[in-house]
């Protein structure tokens, strides 16, 4: 914390948010951080505001949201209204992302239990067969 200000430099920031002083610059630089005012020497300070910024796109990271999700719901708050209804709707659409994913995902299991099976049962005779492997000939 610089006494002088009540401010903290970019590295100092970031170790309390838990992430690197290149990944604050970057949520500066595609907007998410408010950019800080600077000292006459260059350095960027930064309030408890930028420390709170940081801890709410962590939590909504770690929630599954992308950081275009992210930036929605700040410029809501930013201008002033509560960005909860904007929050519902692009987690409602998150949701139907990873239910899709979890179905390709289960699809992929039992196509690998499948393949798994085929290759215990065409294991003796494989060496001697032509082609890669007979577990994916079709049976």
């Amino acid at each position: 914390m610089n006494r002088m200000t009540g401010c903290m430099t970019i590295g100092r920031l970031a170790r309390r948010a838990g992430i690197t002083a290149r990944a604050a610059r970057y949520y500066e630089r595609i907007g998410l951080l408010t950019p800080a005012t600077r000292t006459p020497s260059g350095y960027r300070l930064y309030t408890d505001t930028a420390l709170e910024r940081l801890a709410f796109i962590r939590r909504a990271q770690a929630q599954g949201l992308p950081l275009a999700d992210i930036a929605v719901i700040l410029a809501t708050r930013d201008a002033g209204s509560a960005p909860c209804r904007e929050t519902r709707a692009l987690a409602e659409l998150r949701l139907l992302e990873v239910n899709a994913r979890i179905t390709a995902l289960q699809a992929a299991r039992d196509s690998l239990k499948k393949l798994i099976e085929r290759a215990e049962q065409v294991e003796e005779t494989c060496a001697g067969a032509p082609g890669v492997c007979l577990a994916f000939n079709p049976s």
